[in-house]
């Protein structure tokens, strides 16, 4: 049984916020390419379709938003 979401008013800490990053970076960087990624509208309805497949709803702009939050730890570090 799925569990429910998160209370609104029950916001991520910095520490979880970045763990969910780090997930969502890994599974972008295992299933889509860097090209791919830099358009993170086409990549949200795939995922929108996938998750509503399996019983849960999340808007397109939530999964765009995680996708651009996440993207640039796959972005290798310049040396300075």
């Amino acid at each position: 049984k799925a569990r429910k979401p998160v209370a609104k008013n029950e916001s991520l800490g910095a520490s979880e916020r970045g763990t969910v990053q780090k997930l969502i970076a890994g599974f972008l960087a295992q299933g889509y390419t860097h090209d791919q990624i830099l358009k993170p509208y086409a990549i949200a309805k795939e995922i929108q379709s996938a998750l509503q497949s399996a019983g849960h709803d999340l808007s397109d702009e939530t999964i765009v938003n995680w996708i651009k939050q996440s993207a640039p730890l796959l972005t290798p570090a310049k040396n300075s």
